[in-house]
């Protein structure tokens, strides 16, 4: 029969030292996931970088695309004396109003790639913020602990000795004493007849 009680009684220790170290894994993966969402919107950061630095080149291709086709259609436009002007002239028209089309939907893609850097770094700054708090509080936690640790172990060590004060109060030490004489009987006893 003991040993049926002594299995189950380490089984539930076994539990809560389990529920123990699942909490503590859980308080560490709480304290961490601000730094681990950190890196990752560093990463989608840098990409976004790419893409906008990318987009900025095309951007700047259209305009210079955009520059000589208006060059070119003007030039075309002052010179309507042959008949192949006139198909030059639709034929730049339409690679003009193409390439306007690409500039405004690069612009677009630009403004809407910069937006979302700028919501990238807001996040980014907001958990780099948010790792340094949680340090900081499981620092100013760590300092806490130990100072109430030591408040204690005073206040144990004042009790202990307040305790044996106390005990030494409550027991008064009698000393042993030489056994009285008959004369000094004789006096105790008329000293406590007049008291009385």
């Amino acid at each position: 029969m003991p040993r049926n009680k002594s299995a189950k009684h380490g089984s539930k220790r076994q539990t809560v030292n389990n529920k123990l170290t699942s909490v503590q894994k859980m308080e560490k993966n709480i304290i961490q996931t601000p730094s681990k969402l950190a890196a990752q919107l560093n990463k989608e950061i840098h990409a976004q970088k790419k893409k906008e630095n990318k987009l900025k080149n095309a951007l700047n291709k259209a305009n210079n695309l955009l520059k000589n086709a208006a060059v070119r259609m003007k030039s075309a436009q002052q010179s309507k004396k042959a008949s192949n002007s006139k198909k030059q002239l639709s034929a730049m028209k339409k690679t003009h109003n193409e390439i306007s089309k690409t500039h405004a939907d690069l612009s677009k893609q630009l403004q809407t790639t910069t937006n979302m850097l700028e919501l990238l770094l807001n996040q980014h700054a907001k958990l780099i913020s948010l790792d340094d708090c949680l340090n900081r509080f499981e620092k100013e936690w760590a300092k806490s602990l130990k100072k109430t640790k030591a408040k204690t172990k005073v206040k144990s060590q004042a009790k202990t000795a307040k305790a044996k004060a106390e005990r030494a109060m409550e027991q008064p030490r009698v000393q042993l004493t030489e056994p009285m004489s008959n004369n000094e009987v004789k006096a105790f006893d008329e000293v406590t007849e007049l008291a009385s």
